[in-house]
């Protein structure tokens, strides 16, 4: 059998390969990013740290305590993030910036912290000894703790405790055992539990290292461990916050709990100290400012020795043009005067006889070519004149700015040197200022020695320390400090290697806090060992991941009484995940919160069915517009009938992109301003809670049938989610669903219909149009622009684009749509239609006509028949106009008819990355698609295309063509002839085919044709007489159709003159050229 070292060096090093596993998978994605921050505002200021409030402009998942930086106008900080709530987040930073920052950018880094506890573990590789009480948790052995001199505590110590018999027990198993597991179900008093078992274990003089995920969490717990020992362990610095708490539980210990914060415990301590410091950080702070101005001097003087040079430079660049100009103009004035020599002695050589020239040697062609030499000369530096006077006036234009900025610096230099002598008078004060500043640090850097000293004394000295499980291996200060208990609170979410970290800083027990029915942590790595440590928790290690192992394991202790929530609202959790085993403590029913959409009920579900709101999808993301609408719309409610009491209210959602979006919407409706509302994802309200909470469950149709609400799809995680999203309403919950797109989308025995159904029967029910009474919202395109930033995107140049290049180009291109959208697409998927669906209503709410040209349902493959009827009804309802074409394979887009976009990608049905389209713009070529294609006749003309069948109901009607001579259209369900239904023909009945060549053999003319068609389509199909009416409309709209090409006029009838053309099915004649 393996030795113990040996199994924890072998847990160790797969702990350092599923780190570096999860951070090469960050670095991948998107572990690492900016996001922009906003109305900043200074809140706290610690010994230490400066406190500061940001609004969000995007969600960030990250731990608290994670270091980041903060960049603001350029500048640089480096600070810590200390929470995130919703689309608040806090910070920490060391320098103090102005009190309002209206704009900034963190940046964080989700890897850096992997990267520092697996640095911790290869610092302590050969020293795998201190692992061992970790070894003992995580393979669940469990005895009883004695300590020297004390006697073994029972059960009957803690019968005076306000608390109920299975907190008693949980308090006694931490007190006593080496291991303990207090499973706490939402609302069951953990807090409340932790403190006593804190209390109960100071009482016994051991160290204490209580940690959590989340600051808040600790804090809970150390307010009321203050609360309990106020008049001896706190009253004796024997409580101490490591770290920095949210600013409202800074302001409240600030207020009651002082002793608990290290940094005034400190101060306490070291009053002295404290006072020199800040004497020398004022001092600093003075210096700083008058080194600042004196730089700023020095680099105006600076800069003005470089205007004084400029302005030589460019003197002497201008006297050397001019002395060039002077140089070309005497030049010039030599050469016209050598050309007018030339051209006299031309004159004279013409009254020369020819014995003259021979004699005296005269040339007239020479002459001439020499003369043609010099004008080209004189021509060149003319040019070379005026180029030397535009870069003369450049050089004087140049000149001017300088001596323009050399006197306004100057100017303004004036007042600043005037008590000074000269300029090195100016260095050499700031060279003193900069000493005195350099040794001012110094004083002040030995003082926090001092007091860090102090800091490490109070650390040793304490019974507990408080802080988070980041703290933990980040924290220089409890290094080489070791406790005597470990407790963990939250530990569902607690990942495995820190957990094992902070288990080997205690030496006798370890209590573990939580519920293993919540959400384990996030591991984005599908590597075996990143999944096996850092996607499970301690419950799955230990084995007690089920309920009825859990309650069968003597280390676990169940809280089964839950305080927190109206008994209607915990009525399904403690029944389908709590088996029952989970009651009600007797005030919960008192829990009530009344507004006027739902009154006293502490349940209420909003119905979306009437709306049935499309689900969108966007970079594997899902958002659901109407849904966030009637959600926002909600909260807008409930915030306004309870604006005048201290009620907060909760939007969760199993979706990031939607959470995002419901984060915009209330941002442009000013719903954050009295700080009562929070939107997050349900993963990231875990362990929150409010009065009300509205559940918005974004699911419909557009979505892919996988649903992560669906514990048919994804059993577990599933209803841990949603037992999260059920649990965090303490009065109200407000569930917001399409009820009957679940129905008929979800198996009947899954979780979440009996959640819906749970609200149907007990709680009251909404209908969404009381809320929010539209199918659009005229700003889609400005909510899909926030989430996607895709009217902000640099449009992607070149003719051809790869699948991902192509969506956001087009996306783009769709944002400018004027007029008309024509898509080809053979096949049609809901997953694709709804990515655009939402784009579809805001282009058709501008009044631009947008046509699909598809195959017909019939025609698609089988697995895709129901899909495509499916969306061929939604889109017809939002107003598409459909067009069908029978055997095509086309996949264009045409837009305004001058983009044109064509290759192999569906654009209604793609789900692939190995396709590509070409962009085309110009309307040649767009018309080229019309001519072939016939669209003009297509799209224009009035037909039932598309239409499902008035006789089956099945089938569709499609148009069809008389096989001869006159090639009559008409109009036939898709099913035929197992569907007779046929209209505009004679071709009804049983004997159509009969019937068919009968009618074109008797060369029957058209009008009388017509008739034909109409009484006997009446006599077969029984059509009303408005259905009568519209078909002898369209025929009579069939018969004038005319048009025009290059070199022909087209007639869809015969007239004097014209040719027939069975290709065009038309009648043609010549234009007269």
């Amino acid at each position: 059998m393996m030795k113990t070292n040996e199994k924890i060096n072998k847990i160790i090093q797969e702990f350092k390969q599923a780190l570096d596993d999860e951070i090469h998978a960050l670095k991948l994605g998107k572990g690492s990013g900016i996001v922009l921050v906003t109305n900043g505002k200074f809140l706290k200021k610690t010994l230490e740290f400066y406190i500061y409030q940001f609004h969000l402009e995007n969600f960030i998942v990250v731990l608290e305590d994670t270091p980041a930086i903060l960049d603001v106008d350029g500048r640089e900080f480096e600070c810590e993030i200390i929470s995130v709530n919703g689309q608040l987040v806090q910070i920490s930073v060391k320098e103090k910036l102005e009190s309002i920052i209206h704009k900034a950018r963190i940046k964080t880094n989700t890897w850096y912290l992997l990267e520092l506890l697996k640095k911790k573990y290869e610092e302590y590789e050969n020293e795998v000894e201190r692992f061992a009480t970790s070894y003992k948790l995580f393979s669940g052995y469990s005895e009883n703790i004695k300590d020297a001199n004390r006697p073994q505590l029972d059960l009957n110590t803690f019968t005076n405790i306000n608390s109920n018999i299975s907190q008693q027990k949980a308090i006694f198993s931490s007190i006593n055992n080496s291991i303990s597991i207090l499973w706490g179900p939402p609302g069951t008093g953990k807090t409340a539990t932790i403190a006593q078992a804190i209390y109960g274990h100071m009482n016994l003089g051991r160290k204490i290292l209580l940690l959590s995920h989340a600051n808040n969490a600790v804090d809970q717990a150390l307010e009321k461990v203050a609360f309990e020992t106020k008049k001896f362990f706190y009253k004796d610095c024997k409580l101490v916050r490591l770290g920095t708490p949210k600013a409202e539980m800074l302001q409240k210990f600030e207020t009651h709990y002082p002793l608990v914060l290290l940094d005034k415990i400190a101060e306490h301590k070291s009053s002295e100290l404290i006072a020199q410091k800040r004497k020398l950080s004022l001092y600093l702070e003075k210096l700083n400012s008058e080194i600042e101005k004196l730089k700023n001097v020095v680099l105006d003087v600076e800069r003005l020795k470089e205007l004084i040079k400029s302005i030589q430079q460019e003197e002497i660049a201008c006297q050397n043009i001019e002395h060039q100009i002077h140089h070309f103009r005497h030049e010039t004035r030599r050469l016209q005067y050598k050309s007018n020599e030339l051209k006299r002695k031309l004159e004279t050589i013409a009254d020369t006889s020819g014995f003259k020239k021979i004699i005296f040697g005269l040339d007239p062609n020479k002459i001439k070519s020499e003369r043609i030499d010099v004008i080209q000369k004189v021509n060149l530096n003319s040019n070379q004149i005026q180029k030397l006077k535009e870069l003369l006036n450049v050089h004087r234009n140049r000149l001017k700015d300088c001596k323009n900025s050399n006197h306004q610096l100057r100017e303004s230099l004036r007042p600043k040197v005037q008590k000074y002598s000269n300029f090195k008078e100016i260095t050499k004060i700031l060279e003193d200022l900069e000493t005195q500043r350099d040794l001012t640090k110094d004083k002040i850097d030995e003082i926090n020695t001092n007091i860090e000293n102090i800091k490490n004394q109070i650390l040793d000295e304490a019974q507990l320390v408080a802080t988070t499980l980041s703290k933990s291996y980040l924290s220089k200060e409890i290094d080489k400090i070791q406790f005597d208990i470990l407790i963990v609170d939250e530990t569902s979410m607690a990942p495995l290697p820190m957990l094992f970290w902070s288990a080997s800083k205690v030496k006798k027990g370890i209590t573990i806090v939580g519920d293993f029915k919540q959400l384990p942590p996030i591991c984005i790595s599908r590597e075996v060992l990143a999944q096996k440590w850092l996607k499970r928790n301690i419950f799955d290690v230990l084995g007690i991941n089920q309920i009825s192992k859990a309650c069968s394991d003597h280390r676990v202790v169940l809280l089964d009484t839950q305080y927190r929530m109206n008994p209607l609202i915990s009525q399904i959790p403690k029944r389908e995940i709590y088996n029952g085993r989970l009651m009600d403590a007797e005030n919960t029913s008192t829990k009530t919160t009344y507004d006027k959409v739902s009154g006293n009920s502490p349940i209420c579900l909003v119905d979306t069915s009437l709306q049935n709101p499309w689900c969108s999808q966007f970079d594997r993301g899902r958002f659901n517009l109407i849904s966030g609408l009637i959600s926002i719309e909600l909260a807008s409610i409930i915030l306004d009938d309870i604006r005048h009491n201290k009620i907060t209210v909760g939007i969760i959602t199993p979706y990031q992109k939607h959470a995002r979006l419901l984060l915009r919407i209330a941002e442009d409706r000013n719903l954050f301003r009295n700080n009562n509302l929070r939107i997050n994802t349900v993963h990231s309200f875990q362990g929150g809670e409010e009065e009300v909470i509205i559940f918005d469950s974004v699911e419909g149709l557009g979505s892919k049938k996988w649903s992560i609400l669906n514990d048919y799809d994804n059993l577990e995680s599933s209803k841990l989610l949603l037992n999260v999203a059920l649990t965090r309403a303490s009065s109200k919950l407000y569930l917001v669903a399409n009820c009957n797109y679940f129905t008929k989308v979800f198996p009947p025995d899954t979780m979440f219909l009996k959640v819906l159904n749970h609200f149907r029967k007990k709680g009251k029910v909404v209908p969404s149009t009381e809320l929010f009474n539209g199918l659009k919202d005229s700003n889609f395109e400005y909510w899909v622009d926030k989430i996607n930033s895709t009217n902000k995107r640099e449009f992607i140049q070149g003719s051809s684009f790869t699948a991902d290049e192509f969506w956001p180009s087009f996306l783009k291109d769709l944002s400018h749509v004027n007029d008309e959208l024509i898509i080809f697409s053979p096949f049609l998927t809901i997953e694709r239609v709804g990515k655009l669906s939402n784009y579809f209503i805001e282009l058709l709410s501008k009044n631009i006509n947008i046509y699909v040209i598809t195959l017909s349902p019939n025609e698609q493959p089988a697995v895709m028949r129901d899909n495509a009827r499916n969306v061929l009804e939604h889109l017809k309802s939002i107003g598409v106009i459909v067009k069908f074409r029978k055997n095509m394979h086309e996949k264009i887009a045409l837009i305004d008819r001058k983009i044109k976009w064509i290759g192999s990608l569906n654009i209604l049905s793609h789900n692939t990355r190995t396709e590509y389209m070409e962009r085309v713009v110009g309307e040649r070529s767009a018309n080229e698609l019309f001519e072939k294609f016939k669209l003009e006749s297509l799209l224009k003309n009035t037909n039932r295309n598309g239409d499902t069948c008035p006789m089956c109901s099945v089938g569709y009607i499609v148009t069809k063509k008389q096989r001869k001579y006159p090639y009559k259209e008409f109009f036939g369900c898709s099913r035929w002839p197992k569907c007779e239904w046929l209209e505009n023909s004679d071709l009804n009945g049983r004997n159509a085919k009969k019937n068919m060549e009968s009618a074109i053999n008797s060369n029957i003319r058209s009008k009388s044709f017509d008739s034909q068609i109409h009484e006997y389509s009446i006599s077969q199909t029984q059509i009303s007489k408005n259905q009568y009416q519209d078909s002898i409309n369209r025929a009579e709209k069939s018969n004038v159709n005319e048009w025009e090409s290059k070199l022909l006029y087209w007639s869809s009838v015969k007239k004097t003159g014209y040719r027939f053309s069975a290709k065009k099915n038309a009648w043609w004649k010549k234009k007269e050229i």
